[in-house]
């Protein structure tokens, strides 16, 4: 019937069945509401989140009421941070030789965008993106005619002993194997015979400005209509019939060739008698060549700021294969053909994410101090504009503070710790600790038996964790021993006689209650 308010150890008086008072002692023990914090980082295609039976969709702090192994109410709190997942792009240019493409464990055959999805420094999906150029082989072929004296002929530092076609591979502007075709035309060094027959009266005899006197055969060197050396041969005979030879050369579009009051449609060797001046027969021969029409092919790349484009004096507004017709060095027709390329303008874009302590950030020389778009104009690889396009993304740095208590005073006080944040930027984590103090209680008890007496100490944790240390000391209560000497004059109630009580410490006690017998008088009369 007694209402108690807090722990601690509390006696009543009672009386037992027997009559005697019972002291009833009440240890009260008071188990403490128990309380937990749970701090929790999921990705967030993780969500949602179950937690002791419960489910959360999104980042934040909850509580929940269980009950302890006590029995108690157990408040626990959960902190659920989501980390979101992470993408990138990378921007990669490589030559078609490259093929196939390495990225991220991948190979890819071909330009395009690809994407895969990795796992990020903070275990969540991170979607990187790959987008891949590849710029072609370039190719290109050189026409060159050169005279046999001119060999051997140098180009792209190898040398060529014969006409022929060549090729080797270089590197072009872009990096990639640019192949270059030489078609080298060696003109022979040109020869010719003048056979003559003139009658002896026709002596001395003049040739290319040289005066023979007598029949023989006689040799000059001259440049060919080719820039070329010409050996002119005059096998000169005298005879009283003259004979002659006539090489000549024209071109397709002379024919057909008129010679001594004869056509001619085609290339050959033809005869005539005629009467000389000197009046001997004279046999004359016509070795007629007739050099085909000359054709040539122009390659050239400019850039589209380059239009229009002069070529032969002709203009020209657009990408395209042109023929214009001229006059050859042998005084032929000459077809040149222009294959013009234009080369477009160049434009780029640079994704760049940076941490903020990495400002300014410098970019194609220039220096950058926060996040923004920003356009420079460069000269591309083939000497063309190139606009170039830099989005920069800047990402913070992050600090974070978590308060922690410690029963052990040498933990106590601030740690700063520098780490890598998801963005990959410095970060500082301070941890505050503060000293929890540890329990000293103390109890005083009472025992009738001397072996229960002393101090004992026992050891718990209190409500903060800590260990803490209860004191019980033990005081020895003495029993009552009493005694009462009676008399009495019935020697049956004579003796000793003990009885067993408990005092008012609670301890067993004895009184011992002594009867004397007196002896009666008798007296006689």
């Amino acid at each position: 019937a007694n209402s108690y308010a807090g722990a601690g150890t509390y006696s009543v008086t009672l009386v037992s069945a027997a009559g005697c008072d019972s002291v009833a002692t009440l240890n009260l023990t008071v188990n403490p509401n128990v309380t937990s914090t749970t701090n929790t980082t999921i990705c967030v295609n993780q969500l949602p989140y179950t937690w002791n039976a419960n489910s959360y969709a999104a980042a934040g702090t909850y509580a929940v009421t269980l009950t302890s192994a006590a029995g108690c109410d157990s408040v626990a709190t959960l902190n659920l941070t989501v980390n979101p997942n992470v993408t990138s792009t990378t921007n990669t240019t490589i030559c078609v030789n490259q093929l196939p493409y390495t990225w991220n464990a991948n190979s890819y055959a071909g330009a395009g965008t690809y994407s895969v999805t990795l796992v990020s420094a903070a275990g969540c999906d991170s979607v990187a993106t790959l987008n891949l150029s590849v710029n072609p082989n370039v190719i290109s072929t050189t026409n060159t005619t050169i005279c046999v004296n001119q060999l051997p002929y140098t180009w792209n530092a190898n040398s060529y002993a014969s006409a022929g076609t060549y090729n080797v591979t270089l590197t072009s502007a872009a990096g990639c194997d640019s192949v270059a075709t030489l078609n080298l035309s060696v003109n022979p060094n040109v020869t010719s015979t003048t056979n003559t027959t003139i009658c002896v009266s026709q002596l001395p005899y003049t040739w290319n400005a040289n005066s023979y006197a007598s029949a023989g055969t006689y040799n000059v060197t001259l440049t060919s209509a080719a820039g070329c050396d010409s050996v002119a041969t005059l096998n000169l005979s005298v005879n009283p019939n003259v004979t002659s030879t006539t090489n000549t050369t024209i071109c397709v579009n002379q024919l057909p060739y008129t010679w001594n009051a004869n056509s001619y449609a085609s290339a050959g060797t033809y005869n005539v008698t005629l009467t000389s001046a000197a009046g001997c027969d004279s046999v004359a021969t016509l070795n007629l060549s007739v050099n085909p029409n000359v054709t040539s092919t122009t390659n050239t790349t400019i850039c589209v700021n380059q239009l229009p484009y002069t070529w032969n004096a002709n203009s020209y507004a657009a990408a395209g294969t042109y023929n214009v017709t001229l006059t050859s060095a042998a005084g032929c027709d000459s077809v040149a053909t222009l294959n013009l390329t234009v080369n477009p303008n160049v434009t780029s874009t640079t994704n760049t994410t940076i941490c903020v302590n990495q400002l300014p950030y410098t970019w194609n020389a220039n220096s950058y101090a926060a996040a923004g778009t920003y356009a420079v104009t460069l000269t591309s690889a083939a000497g063309c504009d190139s606009v170039a396009t830099l989005n920069l993304s800047v990402n913070p740095n992050v600090s974070t503070f978590q308060n922690l208590t410690s029963c052990n005073p040498a933990d106590t006080g601030t740690i700063a710790t520098t780490y890598t944040n998801q963005f990959g930027c410095d970060s500082v984590h301070t941890v505050t600790t503060a000293f929890l103090l540890s329990d000293s209680t103390f109890q005083t008890l009472t025992s009738c038996n001397p072996a229960d007496t002393g101090v004992a100490s026992t050891t718990y944790t209190n409500q903060f964790g800590c260990d803490s240390v209860h004191t019980v000391t033990t005081t020895f209560l003495l029993s009552d021993s009493t005694f009462q000497t009676l008399t009495s004059c019935n020697p049956v109630d004579t003796g000793v006689v003990l009885t067993t009580y408990t005092n008012q410490f609670g301890c067993d006690s004895v009184h011992t209650v002594t009867t004397t017998f007196l002896l009666s008088d008798s007296t006689f009369q």
